[in-house]
């Protein structure tokens, strides 16, 4: 599973919508954007038997090779934050 296989499922436009009605745009430049989120999250109901480092991992695994990056998968805290500020009504907006 690839950030772009779930961006041509659940388009970007879609998830900034969702993210827009519910007003959790975040406030500054985080390391998982609030449209990030949903598709990690979206991955993890994908892959439920693995950890949370995993799946993001396998996420955004493509993004360690972009010439210049100093990406590093976001650890399992991060993620928890992120789910926390994001909360569940995006996610059954996009779905709606």
């Amino acid at each position: 599973m690839s950030l772009g296989a779930l961006t041509s499922l659940i388009p970007r436009d879609v998830l900034d919508e969702a993210i827009k009605a519910d007003g959790c745009r975040e406030e500054r430049v985080r390391k998982l954007p609030a449209h990030l989120v949903v598709h990690l999250l979206v991955a993890l109901c994908l892959f439920p038997d693995d950890d949370y480092e995993e799946v993001a991992e396998q996420l955004t695994g493509l993004l360690v090779m972009v010439p210049g990056s100093s990406w590093q998968s976001p650890s399992r805290g991060a993620i928890t934050q992120a789910r926390k500020r994001l909360g569940p009504e995006v996610l059954r907006e996009v779905f709606t």
